[in-house]
């Protein structure tokens, strides 16, 4: 089986796939990264009334006092969405993100790191960063996100299980 085919099975195996992406996606969600909807004020209630964040954006900008506590922040975002997955089948499907962005990409790598099922790729033109410590379930998809879709489009339907 080359690459895409192994990525397809994955993904058809998959009992959830968490998309890290743009504002949009999560939109989509409804999660609105620049608004403080009802779902901001749900997960994030202590920084709200700590620090006074009106958004997500807020948030991630902040220069939080520690590591740990902007950690905390970022991987709440994530957990949020994958939380009902843990212990399953999980593929962390990672679009044109790049290296620099490590508000979306550290706490994506991180989960796929706690979690033993978890596959993680991550398809961008030219700029492909995995860590060490998940590079045994990863996959790294150098080329045009859109030809590349295209592509495990076509191979998740041949694949047989």
């Amino acid at each position: 089986m080359n690459q895409y085919e192994i990525i397809a099975k994955k993904i058809q195996e998959a009992d959830a796939i968490l998309i890290g992406a743009g504002n949009g996606f999560s939109i989509c969600e409804g999660f609105n990264i620049f608004a403080g909807n009802q779902t901001f004020h749900d997960l994030f209630p202590d920084f709200i009334k700590k620090y006074g964040f009106c958004n997500v954006l807020d948030g991630g900008f902040f220069q939080y006092p520690t590591e740990e506590e902007k950690w905390t922040y970022s991987s709440r975002l994530i957990w949020n969405y994958s939380g009902n997955y843990h212990g399953k089948n999980l593929v962390v499907l990672e679009l044109g993100i790049g290296w620099r962005n490590q508000m979306i990409k550290a706490p994506l790598m991180n989960l796929v790191k706690q979690e033993p099922n978890a596959t993680y790729i991550t398809v961008n033109k030219g700029e492909i960063y995995i860590t060490e410590d998940i590079a045994d379930k990863s996959f790294g998809l150098d080329g045009d996100m859109t030809e590349i879709l295209a592509l495990l489009k076509e191979k998740n339907g041949t694949i047989k299980c």
